[in-house]
């Protein structure tokens, strides 16, 4: 059914894929500390979304749907509905487009140590960040309990 209202996923191969739902709550259920249920919902509400923009077949909505496009939106779903340690724990790292054309403008290993530190650092800080948020958890969860 959604094979007709969503056009084909490009994935990282660069092949294009039929839309598959239930990769979207698999992922989340791997990736992420979402029960079932909120996986569940989240996945649909994703569909729902990527159905809104991609909908349109009279040259008004969106031709193609790429892996990392999806990955975007579900975070934002994550977003949306309160999960912020889940979309922290579901987010890509890396560079902006512009960003990484500025590295390859650059000596091949000078970029490559660039992107990598860049990656790096960037993984330690989603870390940290949900660390903390796991902290804050813990925090409140003793001041319920005085």
């Amino acid at each position: 059914m959604l094979k007709n209202i969503v056009p084909g996923i490009i994935d990282k191969t660069l092949h294009i894929k039929t839309f598959n739902l239930n990769l979207i709550k698999e992922s989340l259920l791997l990736e992420t500390e979402l029960c079932e249920e909120s996986a569940i919902f989240i996945t649909n509400e994703t569909c729902r979304f990527i159905i809104g923009i991609t909908g349109e077949r009279n040259g008004l909505g969106i031709k193609y749907i790429t892996a990392p496009m999806i990955r975007e939106i579900v975070c934002v779903m994550l977003l949306k509905h309160g999960f912020e340690k889940e979309r922290l724990q579901y987010t890509r790292i890396g560079l902006p487009h512009y960003d990484l054309e500025l590295l390859f403008k650059k000596p091949k290993q000078e970029g490559d140590r660039e992107l990598v530190q860049h990656i790096r650092e960037e993984g330690y800080n989603v870390n940290n960040i949900i660390y903390d948020l796991n902290v804050k958890k813990e925090d409140m969860k003793d001041e319920n309990k005085k």
